[in-house]
C-alpha cells in the first residue's frame, strides 16, 4: 500500500502518515473498492474503515456468486459497472488475497 498510495493520495494525506504515522484515508485518493468476497468477515474487517456503498458491490457478489476466492474483485467491478457507477478516469482499488490475484 505504500507504493500505491505515493501515486494516488493527495500529498495531505501521503505527509500525515509519514510525519503523524495516521493511517491514510484511503477513500480520498480511491472512487471505489472491490473487495475480496471471501466471505462476510472478511468483507466487514476491511470494509470497517469505509462506508457502506464502499464495500455493497462485495456484499452483492459474495451474496450471488459465493466465495470464487481473489476473482471475486473483478465480480466486484462489473456490478460498480452495472450500476453506472464507475466514470472514465475514476481509481478503483481491488483488494483481494489468495493464489489467483494476478
Amino acid at each position: 500500500m505504500t507504493a500505491v498510495g505515493k501515486l494516488v493520495l493527495p500529498y495531505r494525506e501521503q505527509a500525515a502518515y509519514v510525519w503523524g504515522g495516521c493511517v491514510p484515508e484511503l477513500r480520498k485518493g480511491m472512487e471505489h473498492f472491490c473487495i475480496h468476497a471471501g466471505g462476510e468477515a472478511v468483507i466487514e474487517a476491511i470494509g470497517e474503515r469505509l462506508r457502506e456503498r464502499d464495500v455493497e458491490a462485495s456484499k452483492m457478489t459474495l451474496c450471488r456468486f459465493g466465495n470464487t476466492s481473489s476473482s471475486s474483485t473483478w465480480y466486484a467491478l462489473a456490478y460498480l459497472e452495472a450500476k453506472g457507477r464507475v466514470e472514465r478516469g475514476d481509481k478503483v482499488c481491488q483488494l483481494a488475497f489468495g493464489s489467483g490475484l494476478k
